[in-house]
């Protein structure tokens, strides 16, 4: 569609809505806090339209969601730790925007996440490992902000894990090994253009010749190399002034959630 102008304040009076599709339009302006009275809400995909202004710590009232499309807007400002009450979210979308900020740490109550996309803000700060918690992920796309610090340890505790995109980024210190039996249904680990350094872990070799590894991508291009990969199946010269995309690898689709 091609529908324009503000979200109206009104929108927050219809209690009973449990589908919000207003994606792919050219609305512009705030969401209105007035739609986070919709607690009824299940999916919300306001994705590729012109919003700006920063989110309200109101959504956190929508409890029921299971479906947050926010990608391709101009939000800004820092997320609001209220997330942490969106328990029930398969699909976590807010690509493509100029939100800003140490990321929340508030996935502790998270249960059947499955699909988590920040690619292309401006976030700062650890990468929020109590996302890794979460049994149910499957695709977590990190790439072109300004994460630092160090991969979690427990980056590999989801055990249907298949994508993890960490490229362009500023994270730093050495690659952790895992364990046997973890990440048997990784196919992508996009690590380069960060800071890391050392040896690619054996444990992670590993998955390319004995289970489903496909893309693993590193900053094993240079002269010295600043990781030390001979398994990689793709490596880079380090240049951080290559930022400019969502990433490299080859992109999945979100999760479609109910008959939405």
């Amino acid at each position: 569609n091609a529908l324009t102008g503000t979200l109206p304040t009104e929108i927050g009076d219809c209690r009973t809505l449990e589908v919000f599709l207003g994606y792919q339009n050219q609305f512009s302006g705030e969401i209105p806090e007035s739609l986070f009275q919709n607690t009824d809400l299940l999916s919300l995909r306001l994705e590729i339209n012109r919003f700006s202004g920063t989110l309200s710590p109101r959504i956190g009232d929508l409890s029921a969601l299971q479906d947050l499309r926010l990608s391709r807007n101009e939000l800004s400002g820092e997320l609001p730790s209220t997330i942490g009450g969106l328990s029930t979210l398969r699909n976590f979308i807010i690509s493509a925007n100029s939100f800003s900020g140490v990321f929340p740490d508030a996935f502790q109550s998270y249960t059947g996440l499955v699909f988590f996309d920040v690619r292309g803000n401006n976030f700062v700060g650890p990468l929020p490992a109590s996302l890794f918690d979460v049994d149910s992920l499957r695709f977590a796309y990190f790439s072109n902000n300004a994460f630092s610090g160090q991969i979690p340890d427990n980056f590999a505790d989801p055990p249907g894990l298949q994508d993890l995109w960490l490229d362009r980024n500023e994270l730093s210190g050495f690659i952790p090994g895992i364990a046997p039996g973890d990440l048997l249904s990784l196919s992508e680990f996009i690590v380069q253009r960060n800071q890391l350094t050392g040896e690619m872990p054996d444990s992670i070799c590993n998955l390319v010749d004995d289970a489903n590894l496909e893309r693993l991508w590193a900053d094993c291009g240079a002269d010295p190399p600043e990781i030390i990969c001979d398994c990689c199946t793709q490596c880079f010269p380090r240049n951080r002034l290559l930022r400019g995309s969502l990433g490299d690898g080859e992109f999945h689709e979100p999760l479609m959630v109910g008959n939405f």
